[in-house]
């Protein structure tokens, strides 16, 4: 047998509830099973163990023959795990950014025909080889993430929900590889779009317990683990308090004519092209589905929309007003994003929910939202996600801190929501409940755009489909009643993927200068990279008030050591947005492509200026004369 479990009984703490009880079960060689349970089932603790990374009692647990802890199986085993990473220091996850794909995974392409070569073609890797690490999206980060675990062949993989954040054409086509590779997988998670006919085994987890069933061909999973999950009572959420009536104006978002207007924006990082919307109105009360590959902007256009990136276009309004430069968007949109999880990495720890939610109480009270409504929407979200409000976030699983953001993100009635990925780690009753909850917002007066690679039990739910394909304008489709789309949207996808590489911005940005929104030092978006194109905020030492250049990009070799060098200039706020041509003056020499600043001279040939972020690759700078030729 590849894995065996033998009576395993495990408690994160000696003394403690179990959270895997009485565990038995076996799999053979091959095999590929789906593991499902609700949030804090105990699946990734399971996982843990069986990888060796968790130490189990004696005898419980073999692979391939031997204990993965105390044996040397653990050698035939991986474990990839998804998620953001909640690194202790930034430092580390800073460094990380500025490092190119190929710096992390090899100088190299690997020979085509080895097993490396083939994973990599398979999740498309060489597409953005030569990218930094912190300019990809979540999904390639994913995607690079999954090279470095697999890069050799193991007779055992362990996929702890790392497949919920690839685009469905990736996800179904890794499901394949492993496949062919006679791997025995077990596969944590929620997603069960590309599981039809892959999956051999179901293995569910609930209250400690298990059962583990042998799937036939064509079965359909998601509807089975729907019925399994709901049968349980523990596992159904409670039943979430009534709606608020409608008739009171303070649970209403009314809202008349178009939420979103974009025409002719182009936004570009360093020399590629991210987003191009021709024309895009989004109408009030809309469902908006947004899809689209790895990469190919969505959340990009999601973070203009909520006023987290600076861009030009004719027209951009959201809600009547200019997202990045009107603070007063902000009390009227609310974006859910991964950012969150990584905003409190270093103190979860220490905090629970109820710590969290007295603040975001706090402050929406006194921005003049009524309690007793809060009140309401609170007691509503924690029933309905089933939130746990004394528990450390610390020992909450990745799905319950995606419940606690959920609740403290939708405590807010706002008139536009922008929901970017949040949904990949919440078990399919959870995601369920939340798909009811933003379609009785919407119902409402809410605006709500949903972006995301899970299809499963979304038929039916959207009003709209906003479709983005990398160097292409955007798409917008209005869907009719519970028309099958399925299967179209597949079919663009691949469309997309057989798409050639967008080709590189070969005309350089207008050099304007932008001033700073008033009470831009309040905005907590202002942190995001790249929230003011070529300027971010240095938090580490300085206060608000102080900005600077900061490039990602390394220094360039051929810079002279006599060149003079380049201070930070600070830039203050002023008390209305006004766009400020700056004045092409020539530039010193060994300035090797970077700026300081705005009050900086530059020539208008230089092609960082007005760019978002500096990427650009080695054969592109050797071409423009900014680095030398490798000997």
């Amino acid at each position: 047998m590849a894995i065996k479990v033998s009576s395993l009984t495990f408690a994160p703490l000696p003394g403690g509830k179990p959270v895997l009880e009485g565990i038995s079960f076996s799999l053979p060689f091959g095999a590929r099973c789906l593991c499902v349970g609700r949030n804090g089932a105990g699946k990734s603790t399971l996982l843990q163990l069986l990888s060796g990374q968790k130490m189990a009692p004696a005898g419980t647990l073999e692979i391939c023959g031997e204990d993965p802890f105390r044996g040397r199986s653990g050698q035939q085993v991986v474990l990839v795990s998804g998620g953001a990473p909640l690194r202790a220091d930034p430092a580390i996850e800073e460094r990380m950014a500025q490092m190119k794909v190929f710096e992390l995974l090899g100088e190299e392409l690997p020979d085509a025909t080895s097993y490396l070569g083939r994973l990599m073609k398979v999740l498309d890797v060489q597409s953005f080889w030569s990218s930094y690490l912190g300019h990809l999206s979540d999904g390639q980060r994913c995607r690079v993430e999954l090279v470095r675990r697999l890069r050799e062949p193991k007779q055992v993989v362990l996929l702890d929900e790392i497949t919920a954040e690839l685009d469905m054409l990736v996800r179904q086509d890794l499901l394949d590889f492993l496949a062919s590779e006679s791997c025995t997988v077990l596969n944590v998670t929620h997603v069960f779009d590309a599981c039809e006919g892959w999956a051999t085994h179901l293995l569910r987890l609930e209250g400690g317990q298990h059962q583990l069933d042998a799937l036939e061909p064509g079965q359909d999973i998601f509807q089975r683990v729907v019925v399994a999950l709901s049968a349980d009572r523990s596992a159904v959420p409670s039943h979430p308090a009534d709606p608020a009536d409608p008739a009171d104006p303070a649970a209403t978002n009314n809202v008349r004519g178009d939420v979103v207007k974009i025409c002719e924006l182009n936004f570009e990082y360093g020399l590629r092209g991210a987003v191009r919307v021709d024309e895009l109105t989004l109408p009030a009360s809309c469902r908006c589905l947004l899809l689209g590959l790895n990469g190919s902007g969505k959340s990009t256009l999601l973070n203009i929309i909520a006023g987290r990136r600076m861009a030009k276009a004719k027209i951009l309004e959201v809600l009547g007003h200019q997202p990045f430069q009107d603070r007063a968007l902000d009390r009227e949109l609310c974006i859910l994003s991964s950012e969150w999880k990584r905003q409190v990495s270093q103190m979860r720890g220490q905090l629970t929910f109820k710590d969290l939610a007295d603040a975001a109480l706090a402050e929406l009270q006194q921005d003049g939202f009524d309690a007793m409504l809060l009140a309401k929407r609170m007691l509503r979200l924690v029933q309905m996600l089933g939130v746990e409000p004394t528990k450390s976030l610390g020992l909450l699983s990745d799905g319950g801190l995606r419940r606690v953001q959920l609740v403290l993100k939708l405590l807010k009635p706002a008139k536009l929501l922008l929901v970017d990925e949040v949904t990949a780690d919440l078990d399919v009753l959870a995601r369920d409940a939340l798909l009811k909850f933003l379609k009785e917002e919407s119902e409402a007066g809410c605006t709500v755009v949903y972006c995301t690679h899970i299809l499963d039990g979304l038929q039916g739910w959207a009003t709209h489909l906003l479709h983005l394909s990398a160097g292409c304008p955007v798409q917008l489709e209005l869907l009719r009643g519970a028309e099958s789309w399925t299967a179209a949207v597949l079919a663009r996808l691949r469309e997309d993927r057989l798409r050639p590489p967008v080709p590189p911005v070969t005309e350089d940005a207008a050099c304007d200068e932008v001033g700073l929104p008033s009470g831009w030092q309040q905005r907590r978006s202002a942190a995001a990279a790249g929230a003011f194109g070529n300027y971010a905020w240095r938090v580490e030492a300085t206060p608000q008030e102080e900005w600077s250049f900061k490039s990602i990009a390394p220094e360039p070799s051929n810079q002279p050591p006599a060149a003079p060098a380049m201070p930070a200039a600070p830039v203050m706020p002023v008390a209305a947005p006004a766009a400020v041509p700056a004045v092409p003056e020539p530039m010193g020499t060994g300035h090797g492509g970077y700026a300081a600043g705005p009050v900086a001279p530059v020539e208008s040939g230089d092609p960082f200026i007005g760019r978002r972020m500096n990427q650009m690759r080695a054969e592109e700078l050797v071409a423009l004369g900014i680095i030398p030729p490798e000997k």
